[in-house]
């Protein structure tokens, strides 16, 4: 559904899952981070982002 024509391509969604941001190409590591670190800002300003702990259950861990 994305239309994808060249490898990598990025898609960034807002905390609602709507699509904001489609890059494609090269990116550098010092790219990404100014941009997440704007989103994060942004969104954080906003109070849309829920800082709470993660937990994972990992597929290998659960008992058969």
């Amino acid at each position: 559904e994305y239309t994808v024509g060249v490898w990598p391509t990025l898609m960034f969604n807002d905390p609602a899952s709507k699509i904001i941001e489609k890059h494609q190409g090269q990116v550098t590591q010092g790219m990404l981070d100014r941009f997440m670190s704007d989103l994060v800002d942004e969104y954080d300003e906003k109070g849309l982002i829920q800082r709470s702990e993660l937990t994972f259950n990992l597929e290998k861990e659960k008992e058969l």
